[in-house]
């Protein structure tokens, strides 16, 4: 993992995700508690309202001049934070990795150079600052379980082992599967330009899940989660599929705070104010 100097009291903000902010919203909730657990002076994170998509679909489907406008537009809504925390490593890929590339004869050029900087996939963060809790803290889900390596955070941001130290670290039990390099067939449109190539991709990767041994599955990119957990569903396998972060601060929400309640603290920002640990998908 790549060194970054952040302010002992830095101004952080959370990257929602248009998938996180539509479909999964706690996970936002859960991201923004726990960078808020990581902050030396107990600072909740910023959650810019008028954050929108980082401009992946656009850039993915060819429309270079739609991505530009996008990725110029988050980087002025987003450029004076120290931190942006992203609970995707399919973002964070774009933002970190592809922003710079994309603005290198735009005026943002430099621009893309000092926000890639500032970007963190969420388990990278987590696995720095993440040091009030526990492994004595009681856990969200007693049962093994087994981690999905999303391409983006295998390939793009290399923080597969950020994911494992966080939940050894926990108190997880974490149990490999195999083929855990091999694409689980999302891809964004992939999964909808060739939906039968993606199916059977989905069906290799939950064998291998299966093999494990866990029937929950954690990961860190909701895409492949969601769309893991529907093929799952259809077929009626005992398979959970949870975000990381849910488990996490699902860990501090069950322990007692100093005050002797829950780490809430961003109800006002979210669209939803009860963690619940409910598979997604189901």
């Amino acid at each position: 993992m790549t060194a970054k100097k952040v302010n002992a009291s830095p101004k952080n903000a959370v990257f929602a995700t248009c998938l996180a902010d539509t479909l999964r919203p706690q996970v936002v909730e859960a991201t923004c508690n726990l960078v808020k657990h990581c902050s030396a002076d107990n600072l909740t994170p910023i959650l810019p309202s008028e954050q929108t998509c980082c401009g992946q679909p656009l850039y993915n489907s060819g429309d270079r001049n739609g991505a530009i406008k996008q990725a110029m537009r988050v980087i002025d809504l987003f450029g004076e934070f120290d931190a942006i925390v992203v609970p995707s490593g399919s973002c964070a890929g774009m933002l970190k990795w592809h922003y710079p590339s994309l603005l290198q004869d735009t005026p943002y050029a430099q621009k893309a150079k000092i926000f890639k900087e500032k970007i963190w996939e969420l388990t990278e963060f987590l696995a720095k600052f993440l040091t009030k809790l526990s492994a004595k803290k009681p856990l969200a889900i007693k049962s093994a379980l087994t981690w999905h390596d999303s391409c983006s955070c295998l390939r793009e941001n290399n923080s597969e082992s950020c994911a494992r130290a966080l939940l050894k670290r926990r108190g997880f039990t974490l149990r490999e599967s195999t083929n855990r390099e091999v694409c689980c067939g999302f891809g964004g449109k992939f999964s909808i330009r060739h939906s039968a190539i993606s199916t059977s991709m989905a069906d290799d990767k939950i064998k291998s899940l299966q093999a494990s041994g866990a029937s929950i599955v954690a990961g860190a990119d909701l895409g492949c989660l969601l769309h893991l957990a529907g093929r799952a569903r259809r077929r009626a396998l005992p398979l959970s599929f949870f975000h990381i972060a849910e488990l996490l601060v699902e860990q501090i929400n069950n322990s007692k705070s100093e005050k002797g309640s829950p780490a809430s603290s961003v109800k006002s920002q979210t669209k939803t104010s009860k963690q619940t640990l409910v598979p997604i998908g189901a």
